[in-house]
């Protein structure tokens, strides 16, 4: 039996209101069974911070959950009853502490093993970043902007061995790069999900080595989703995952973990900002696009149109009678002899309006809608060669395929990484 000292007794309809101290003792004059309680917050009578108990039947051996030292609870005869909605099971913060503590160990237990340490040597130096592996055969994940055009790479595992990497590709559009690691053994390594199945507010981790310190946990929300993100090519990597997880220098190329395990993204930017860092990720499908192609081609083949153009302003009038939202284009400026785009007819100084029935008022879209497609395919270009006419004319192109093979080979790195840079 419980006992605790009464701060106050008061009774309304049958139900009585007995205020605790926390740590103090009295005893119940009621003998009852066990019952089920609801909590909710007491704004009315008692102390400051108090918490309201709801009970279906008494018992001596109530389970308290002290709240700022203060405890409200409503108890009744033996048999009486409330309403059942107010009837649930005690849910104490050590409890959701607990659940949510015991998410995050699951994560570094499944994933941590997986994640890596990334050391390359550059001509100008040296840079450290994370990666982790995605097969038991030694494929590891990290940034571009961590391996370059680095002339040797080194990963460090969890368990203390150091092995030497050889680059298989990268892709500087996405900030993505891949490496093969040798071991004689299967290595452990992580899936990837589907991002398309995250969920603003979804609980998210991030197990990397930022500044040096290996192995480093922090955990966040997903803050926003559809980001746009321009990565160090100049190009803009959709599709961006945005999270308040703490990153630092030295986290790029680092998994951004489901509360499965999973991968969703892989860290490549921060935002500094004086009321916190904002954080970003490369999804886990665009990775998944990117490996596939670096391990097949080394390099990720999409589709190009092979012209060089520039977004300008178009007036109102043409705009609404192309049906266009945006008063920007693109205007072909030079067309490579070669090229796709030559042998489909367009010409300098065409105004690029739409690729596929989508509307193009940028560069940055005519990039993005025209490498979705693969190489090889074709897509309906409309052009507008005279503004004043106002008629596009819709040209149809045998997309090429872009991207050059980049490898390097690798050779044994004896000093362990300095100066990380995210």
């Amino acid at each position: 039996m419980h006992a605790m000292r009464h701060w106050g007794k008061s009774s309304s309809g049958g139900v009585s209101t007995l205020l605790f101290r926390r740590g103090v003792k009295t005893t119940c004059a009621s003998r009852c069974a066990p019952f089920n309680v609801s909590v909710h917050r007491a704004n009315k009578s008692g102390s400051p911070g108090c918490v309201a108990f709801t009970t279906q039947t008494c018992t001596n051996a109530i389970p308290l959950w002290p709240q700022r030292n203060h405890i409200r609870q409503l108890c009744s005869k033996e048999g009486d009853t409330h309403d059942a909605k107010s009837v649930a099971h005690v849910a104490t913060d050590d409890a959701l502490l607990d659940a949510y503590s015991r998410t995050i160990i699951s994560v570094v237990e499944s994933a941590g093993p997986a994640t890596v340490a990334i050391g390359a040597r550059h001509v100008h130096g040296e840079a450290a970043g994370s990666g982790f592996v995605i097969s038991p055969d030694g494929y590891v994940v990290t940034n571009d902007h961590v391996i370059g055009a680095a002339n040797a790479v080194q990963v460090h595992l969890t368990d203390g061995r150091t092995l030497s990497a050889n680059v298989v590709g990268c892709d500087p559009a996405t900030d993505i790069a891949l490496c093969k690691i040798e071991s004689r053994t299967n290595l452990p390594f992580v899936s990837l999900t589907d991002s398309s199945t995250l969920k603003v507010g979804q609980l998210v981790v991030a197990i990397g080595n930022p500044l040096g310190f290996a192995s480093t946990v922090t955990a966040g929300v997903v803050s926003a989703l559809g980001r746009s993100l321009r990565a160090q090519s100049g190009r803009l990597v959709d599709n961006v995952i945005q999270s308040d997880v703490g990153l630092n220098p030295g986290n790029s190329g680092g998994p951004l973990l489901t509360s499965h395990g999973k991968v969703a993204g892989v860290n490549t930017a921060i935002i500094l900002a004086p009321g916190g860092n904002f954080s970003f990720s490369v999804p886990s499908n665009t990775l998944n696009f990117v490996v596939t192609e670096l391990i097949a081609h080394g390099h990720v083949r999409r589709g190009h149109l092979g012209i060089l153009g520039r977004t300008i302003p178009i007036n109102p009038q043409l705009a609404r009678a192309l049906g266009l939202k945006s008063l920007t284009t693109v205007q072909a400026m030079r067309i490579d002899a070669s090229s796709p785009g030559h042998t489909a007819g367009i010409q300098e100084r065409d105004l690029i309006v739409a690729v596929n029935a989508q509307p193009i008022a940028s560069m940055d879209d005519l990039f993005r809608v025209v490498a979705s497609n693969a190489a090889g395919s074709t897509v309906t270009v409309s052009v507008i060669r005279d503004a004043g006419a106002g008629v596009a004319e819709n040209l149809r192109v045998v997309l090429g395929a872009s991207g050059v093979p980049q490898a390097a080979p690798s050779r044994a790195w004896l000093h362990p990484p300095r100066n990380p840079s995210m």
